[in-house]
């Protein structure tokens, strides 16, 4: 019985908060349907043979594939949608935006996103002409991000 009460109680020390475990969870979930997202969009600038525009809404919490309007004489088209977990927030700011051309490429950039419940810093790198996203995170923000944008998180 003593062994039972002290295999339980280390269980319970050893796990980590439920909360916690569930939004990091949710964030590493993001980053391979964020990449299904992109590819999609990549593909899709070539099927249709027009650029298209990547929208994150961060007060909203979603990111948005669309079509461009084209001289007032259409209105951009809403083609894809994700969730972006709401533990997530992009460090500069509640908006990025950025397109991807009709031969399905992106100027190559990283956007920093900053985690309210976990305090982690992830980085998402487009190469390659969009090509290769990868995604890697940090206990500490880069020291470039912090002289780049000048923002400060607490």
């Amino acid at each position: 019985m003593l062994v039972l009460v002290i295999v339980a109680g280390l269980v319970v020390m050893m796990t980590p908060p439920r909360a916690a475990s569930q939004n990091l969870l949710a964030e590493r979930a993001f980053w391979p349907s964020w990449q299904r997202f992109w590819t999609a969009g990549c593909r899709l600038a070539v099927e249709r043979r027009e650029t298209l525009h990547v929208e994150i809404d961060g007060s909203r919490h979603v990111a948005e594939l669309r079509t461009l309007s084209q001289g007032g004489t259409r209105t951009p088209q809403v083609l894809a949608r994700l969730a972006v977990p709401t533990s997530l927030r992009l460090s500069d700011g509640d908006r990025w935006a950025g397109n991807i051309d009709k031969r399905g490429w992106a100027r190559a950039l990283t956007l920093e996103w900053y985690s309210r419940r976990t305090h982690l810093w992830w980085y998402q790198t487009f190469q390659l002409k969009g090509a290769l996203t990868y995604v890697t995170v940090s206990e500490t923000r880069r020291p470039h991000a912090l002289k780049q944008s000048g923002m400060a998180f607490t």
